[in-house]
Protein backbone atom coordinates (compact mmCIF):
# COMPACT_ATOMS: atom_id res chain seq x y z
CA UNK A 1 0.00 0.00 0.00
CA UNK A 2 1.33 3.45 -1.26
CA UNK A 3 0.42 6.67 0.30
CA UNK A 4 1.39 10.19 -0.91
CA UNK A 5 3.05 12.84 1.06
CA UNK A 6 4.39 15.84 1.00
CA UNK A 7 8.22 15.59 1.84
CA UNK A 8 10.25 19.09 2.61
CA UNK A 9 6.68 20.70 0.71
CA UNK A 10 8.43 20.39 -3.16
CA UNK A 11 8.32 16.73 -4.08
CA UNK A 12 5.52 14.15 -3.92
CA UNK A 13 7.28 10.98 -1.91
CA UNK A 14 5.55 7.84 -0.98
CA UNK A 15 4.60 6.21 1.98
CA UNK A 16 5.12 2.41 1.27
CA UNK A 17 4.06 -0.43 3.96
CA UNK A 18 6.99 -2.55 4.11
CA UNK A 19 8.50 -4.81 7.27
CA UNK A 20 9.34 -2.39 9.42
CA UNK A 21 5.94 -0.43 8.88
CA UNK A 22 5.65 3.10 6.56
CA UNK A 23 8.83 3.73 4.80
CA UNK A 24 9.27 6.88 2.92
CA UNK A 25 10.03 6.64 -0.64
CA UNK A 26 11.59 10.47 -1.87
CA UNK A 27 10.59 11.62 -5.11
CA UNK A 28 12.69 12.43 -7.89
CA UNK A 29 12.48 16.01 -7.10
CA UNK A 30 13.57 15.53 -3.18
CA UNK A 31 16.25 12.63 -4.06
CA UNK A 32 18.10 15.19 -6.50
CA UNK A 33 17.77 18.10 -4.60
CA UNK A 34 19.32 16.21 -1.34
CA UNK A 35 21.97 15.05 -3.60
CA UNK A 36 22.65 18.24 -4.74
CA UNK A 37 22.79 20.04 -1.20
CA UNK A 38 25.56 16.74 -0.80
CA UNK A 39 27.19 17.97 -3.98
CA UNK A 40 26.82 21.52 -2.86
CA UNK A 41 28.60 20.94 0.37
CA UNK A 42 31.01 18.80 -1.13
CA UNK A 43 32.52 22.06 -3.62
CA UNK A 44 31.21 20.13 -6.50
CA UNK A 45 29.58 23.18 -7.28
CA UNK A 46 29.10 22.29 -11.48
CA UNK A 47 27.30 19.11 -10.11
CA UNK A 48 25.01 20.34 -7.75
CA UNK A 49 23.67 23.39 -10.20
CA UNK A 50 23.09 20.47 -12.86
CA UNK A 51 20.96 18.43 -10.01
CA UNK A 52 19.13 21.50 -9.07
CA UNK A 53 18.35 22.63 -12.45
CA UNK A 54 16.94 19.02 -12.88
CA UNK A 55 14.50 20.04 -9.71
CA UNK A 56 13.90 23.40 -11.53
CA UNK A 57 12.69 21.42 -14.61
CA UNK A 58 10.41 19.13 -12.08
CA UNK A 59 9.12 22.03 -9.92
CA UNK A 60 9.65 25.63 -11.37
CA UNK A 61 7.83 27.16 -8.76
CA UNK A 62 10.36 26.23 -5.71
CA UNK A 63 11.29 28.72 -4.15
CA UNK A 64 14.19 27.25 -2.62
CA UNK A 65 16.23 25.72 -5.52
CA UNK A 66 15.53 29.25 -7.37
CA UNK A 67 17.23 30.74 -3.90
CA UNK A 68 19.95 27.79 -4.19
CA UNK A 69 20.57 27.90 -7.50
CA UNK A 70 20.93 32.02 -7.23
CA UNK A 71 23.22 31.79 -4.37
CA UNK A 72 25.22 29.15 -6.58
CA UNK A 73 25.37 31.16 -9.72
CA UNK A 74 26.76 34.39 -7.95
CA UNK A 75 29.08 32.01 -6.57
CA UNK A 76 29.82 31.24 -10.00
CA UNK A 77 30.24 34.80 -10.83
CA UNK A 78 26.97 34.55 -12.89
CA UNK A 79 25.29 37.84 -11.59
CA UNK A 80 22.63 37.93 -14.22
CA UNK A 81 21.68 34.45 -13.81
CA UNK A 82 21.97 34.00 -9.93
CA UNK A 83 19.88 37.40 -9.63
CA UNK A 84 17.09 36.44 -12.01
CA UNK A 85 17.05 33.30 -9.29
CA UNK A 86 16.75 35.35 -6.12
CA UNK A 87 14.33 37.19 -7.83
CA UNK A 88 12.55 34.50 -8.39
CA UNK A 89 13.22 33.00 -4.97
CA UNK A 90 11.35 36.01 -3.64
CA UNK A 91 8.59 36.20 -5.96
CA UNK A 92 7.66 32.22 -5.17
CA UNK A 93 7.93 32.94 -1.23
CA UNK A 94 8.15 36.64 -0.69
CA UNK A 95 7.54 36.54 3.32
CA UNK A 96 10.73 34.43 3.67
CA UNK A 97 13.28 37.11 4.88
CA UNK A 98 16.37 35.47 4.24
CA UNK A 99 15.48 35.00 0.31
CA UNK A 100 14.92 38.91 0.42
CA UNK A 101 18.09 39.82 2.47
CA UNK A 102 19.91 38.26 -0.12
CA UNK A 103 18.26 40.06 -2.68
CA UNK A 104 18.68 43.33 -1.25
CA UNK A 105 22.55 42.68 -0.59
CA UNK A 106 22.96 41.28 -4.29
CA UNK A 107 21.23 44.59 -5.52
CA UNK A 108 23.35 46.22 -3.30
CA UNK A 109 26.33 44.64 -4.50
CA UNK A 110 25.81 45.78 -7.86
CA UNK A 111 25.70 49.26 -7.15
CA UNK A 112 21.37 48.74 -7.79
CA UNK A 113 20.57 51.05 -4.87
CA UNK A 114 17.12 52.13 -5.38
CA UNK A 115 15.90 48.30 -6.31
CA UNK A 116 17.60 47.36 -2.83
CA UNK A 117 15.88 50.15 -1.25
CA UNK A 118 12.46 48.97 -2.43
CA UNK A 119 13.26 45.60 -1.55
CA UNK A 120 14.12 46.41 2.02
CA UNK A 121 11.17 48.81 2.12
CA UNK A 122 9.05 45.72 1.79
CA UNK A 123 10.97 43.65 4.44
CA UNK A 124 10.06 46.50 7.22
CA UNK A 125 6.79 46.19 6.28
CA UNK A 126 6.83 42.38 6.52
CA UNK A 127 8.86 42.29 9.36
CA UNK A 128 8.82 45.70 11.40
CA UNK A 129 11.19 44.63 14.29
CA UNK A 130 13.85 44.31 12.29
CA UNK A 131 16.23 46.72 13.52
CA UNK A 132 19.55 45.43 10.75
CA UNK A 133 16.61 46.37 8.27
CA UNK A 134 15.85 50.02 9.34
CA UNK A 135 20.17 50.19 9.94
CA UNK A 136 20.32 49.27 6.32
CA UNK A 137 17.99 51.73 4.79
CA UNK A 138 19.43 54.91 6.68
CA UNK A 139 22.42 54.03 5.14
CA UNK A 140 21.15 53.23 1.75
CA UNK A 141 19.19 56.37 2.40
CA UNK A 142 22.39 58.35 2.78
CA UNK A 143 23.99 56.87 0.26
CA UNK A 144 22.17 58.58 -2.52
CA UNK A 145 21.43 61.38 -0.51
CA UNK A 146 17.95 61.03 0.69
CA UNK A 147 19.13 62.48 4.10
CA UNK A 148 15.51 63.08 5.26
CA UNK A 149 15.01 59.67 4.84
CA UNK A 150 17.90 58.48 6.38
CA UNK A 151 17.56 60.69 9.22
CA UNK A 152 14.33 59.15 9.55
CA UNK A 153 15.62 55.39 9.84
CA UNK A 154 17.70 56.44 12.13
CA UNK A 155 15.60 58.50 14.55
CA UNK A 156 13.18 55.01 14.59
CA UNK A 157 16.00 52.96 15.36
CA UNK A 158 17.75 55.18 17.67
CA UNK A 159 13.86 55.46 19.49
CA UNK A 160 13.73 51.08 19.77
CA UNK A 161 17.52 50.19 20.74
CA UNK A 162 18.34 53.49 22.59
CA UNK A 163 21.34 56.04 22.07
CA UNK A 164 24.87 54.72 23.15
CA UNK A 165 26.30 57.82 23.79
CA UNK A 166 29.79 56.44 25.08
Amino acid sequence: MMLPTAMAGQGLSTNTLGEEGYVIVPSEFDSSFIEALRQKHAGNIAESIELLEKCYELNPQSAIVSFELGKLYLQQKEPAVGLSYIQNAVRFDPSNYFYQDKLAVVLKAYNRIPESIEVLERMLVLLPDKDNVLYELAQLYARIGENEKSIEKFNLLEKRIGLNRA
